[in-house]
Order: C-alpha cells, then sequence, then structure tokens
C-alpha cells in the first residue's frame, strides 16, 4: 500500500484535483493520485487568522 503527499496544496491545486481540472504538474499528479488504489493526503496551507482591532 502506497502513501502519497502534496505538502503544501493551496486552494487553487485543491480545487483543480479535485475537478480533475490539469493545468500544472501538481494538478495532474494529484488526478493521478486519486485513480490509484493509494491514499492521498494533500496539505493546504494555513492562513493566518484575522486580528480584530
Amino acid at each position: 500500500m502506497g502513501l502519497d503527499v502534496i505538502v503544501p496544496c493551496s486552494m487553487k491545486t485543491l480545487a483543480a484535483i479535485s475537478s480533475s481540472t490539469r493545468d500544472d504538474l501538481i494538478s495532474r499528479t494529484g488526478d493521478v493520485m486519486l485513480k490509484e488504489p493509494r491514499k492521498a493526503i494533500l496539505v493546504t496551507r494555513g492562513t493566518c487568522p484575522a486580528v480584530e482591532e
């Protein structure tokens, strides 16, 4: 059993993978990862919390 990881994964890349849009190498790789019987981990980038004054 294999494991594939994309770190960091932007929201654009996550959307491209989920909709099977192959704009670049990362989204194409992610699309292939989902079609194979392996586990895939996509680690999204964090955003800083808004500072309220």
